[in-house]
């Protein structure tokens, strides 16, 4: 009897934390990670950002796809939403990842920033989970090159020089999502983008990249 007791207690207590688990109307979240396969297309030339710090050099010591001293790729996506049903949800997704380093004896920075409307699926209700979006995109790239001395005009420094292609884009990404407690998911996310610029004679045509992080939601 003890034991049939106890264990319709911890069956109603499973039920009842299973039923505490139930996303709220609203969510917002953030995740941080590593990004690879960044790729831009011009006049149908792909130049990868693996191959442009490839050329990096600093003190003698080559490095590839690493920044200025070695700094891994790092991308950075920060979301928030309205939970429609218990499996989908519907929001809106920043995406930023970013690199610097010395190319050809210069410094160079390169950036991508998408800001698409996001829908999110959970097939099964929780775990697995698919994300569909897009959007607005922008890539930026900073050259500063230097040391620059001009005696006549009294200058000595460095010359910069930022360029900025805004379009379009579009993503298709798959995860896995790990309930902590009552109202945050451990997230487990790939995600695919592409982004197309147009109205430049110059510039990159299109871009893409995959970027692999662990996220962090509260419902």
């Amino acid at each position: 009897m003890a034991c049939a007791v106890l264990a319709l207690i911890l069956a109603a207590g499973a039920g009842a934390q299973e039923q505490e688990r139930v996303r709220s109307p609203w969510y917002f979240g953030f995740g941080v990670g590593a990004f690879f396969d960044a790729t831009w297309v011009t006049d149908g030339a792909e130049i990868t950002w693996d191959d442009l710090y490839k050329r990096a050099d600093t003190d003698g010591v080559s490095f590839k796809g690493g920044g200025k001293r070695g700094e891994p790729p790092i991308g950075v996506n920060f979301r928030v939403g309205r939970t429609l049903s218990s499996r989908v949800l519907l929001g809106v997704d920043l995406t930023f990842i970013g690199q610097e380093g010395i190319s050809d004896g210069q410094e160079i920075a390169t950036e991508i920033t998408n800001l698409f409307g996001m829908l999110t699926l959970f097939p099964q209700q929780k775990g697995l989970f698919i994300r569909l979006g897009g959007g607005l995109s922008s890539f930026s790239i900073v050259e500063v090159m230097g040391p620059i001395t001009d005696e006549f005009m009294g200058y000595d420094g460095s010359a910069k020089h930022e360029y900025e292609y805004d379009g379009y884009g579009g993503l298709a990404g798959i995860g896995y999502a790990f309930w902590l407690g009552r109202r945050i998911n451990l997230t487990l996310n790939v995600d695919h983008s592409r982004q197309y610029y147009y109205g430049y004679d110059k510039g990159p045509d299109e871009s893409r990249f995959t970027m692999v992080y662990l996220g962090f939601d509260w419902y």
